[in-house]
């Protein structure tokens, strides 16, 4: 029998038979039939016949392609084995061969449900060497999985993360705003649609508004903002405080960053794509090899893992690849014929 030793979801898997009658090929009495049981549950995963193949050319050569996904059962990082019985001669033969899941190139957009659930991304730890299967070791595992994937979304501006469409409609006499987004992990440049450069953050912060607000009094259109950062109902809240105090309606935009979901439940799907899961396995597994489990997630700031970080983000969707400006016109190399003037009489 031969059969791949790795198996890839989202693709098939093809395993061969050559049956004999001592030393000669010989068919079988019936095309063989197969089970294909994961690690040691006793229900098998898929069952079925073989077929011949090129049976005119060939005695006793028999093939199927099975395909692996996960709607079927496959798992990532499961073992499989494979049991074919053939009968020669009215002599039953069983065979076993086995394999691995060891990979995905299942794609997927960034919807409720698309990526891995939290006992999936157990097993990955498990995988790359974590230890501890208490209580207390799992609780840790949690908080390790979930702070791996908080320090993967500000790496770099990924696109199920980063977004651009906040809003605040300013009222007069009213300096402290709730933003309309929860679990919000930082703030981007905020604009005033009547200003045509960002608000100053105040380097002091809370207590730097607090001052100028409570001493100075200030009113009239804002040009700085400071953050307070809340959590309300178990959500994390972010709260914008702007000075001077509005004196008039106006609207501020701004980008911010999104956490990612944070996984409980084994049952619970982290909202990372399926299509940059290498990169998350890749992650988990750098932090475990670190010494004591990276806490401060060091091993991801690597110029190796950076590199990783780059390449996910140019190769994963074209789109998403940095747009680049055509470099600037210096007009004063540019001859006055080939200017773009128009002259009106």
């Amino acid at each position: 029998m031969s059969c791949q030793q790795q198996a890839i979801i989202g693709q098939s898997l093809t395993f061969t038979l050559q049956t004999k009658k001592g030393a000669a090929a010989a068919d079988a009495d019936s095309v063989p039939t197969y089970s294909i049981y994961e690690e040691e549950t006793g229900t098998a995963i898929a069952t079925g016949s073989m077929a011949k193949l090129d049976d005119a050319a060939t005695t006793g050569f028999y093939s199927e392609k099975v395909e692996i996904t996960t709607a079927i059962g496959y798992e990532l990082y499961k073992s499989y084995t494979i049991r074919i019985i053939a009968t020669i001669n009215s002599v039953e033969v069983v065979t076993l061969e086995s394999f691995m899941v060891a990979g995905s190139v299942v794609a997927g957009t960034t919807t409720a449900g698309s990526g891995k659930t939290l006992s999936n991304l157990r097993d990955i730890c498990y995988y790359h060497g974590w230890q501890n299967k208490t209580t207390e070791g799992i609780a840790a595992l949690d908080r390790f999985i979930n702070r791996t994937l908080y320090l993967l979304s500000i790496l770099a501006p990924w696109p199920e993360y980063h977004k651009r469409d906040g809003s605040i409609t300013l009222v007069a006499d009213t300096n402290a705003y709730e933003l309309d987004e929860t679990n919000i992990s930082r703030i981007g440049n905020v604009v005033r649609s009547t200003l045509y450069v960002p608000l100053t953050q105040m380097k002091d912060g809370i207590d730097g508004w607090l001052e100028k607000t409570t001493i100075l009094s200030g009113t009239g259109a804002p040009l700085e903002y400071a953050l307070r950062k809340y959590v309300s109902s178990g959500m994390v809240k972010m709260e914008l405080l702007v000075y001077p105090t509005p004196s008039a309606e106006d609207t501020l935009y701004y980008a911010y960053w999104l956490m990612p979901t944070e996984l409980s439940l084994t049952t619970d799907e982290t909202d990372w794509p399926n299509y940059r899961m290498f990169l998350l396995e890749e992650a988990l597994e750098k932090r475990i090899a670190s010494s004591e489990r990276d806490n401060a997630g060091v091993a991801l700031e690597s110029p190796e893992f950076m590199a990783l970080v780059r390449k996910a983000m140019a190769d994963s969707r074209p789109s998403y690849m940095p747009l680049k400006a055509a470099d600037p016109i210096d007009r004063r190399s540019v001859s006055l014929r080939d200017l773009p003037i128009q002259v009106t009489t």
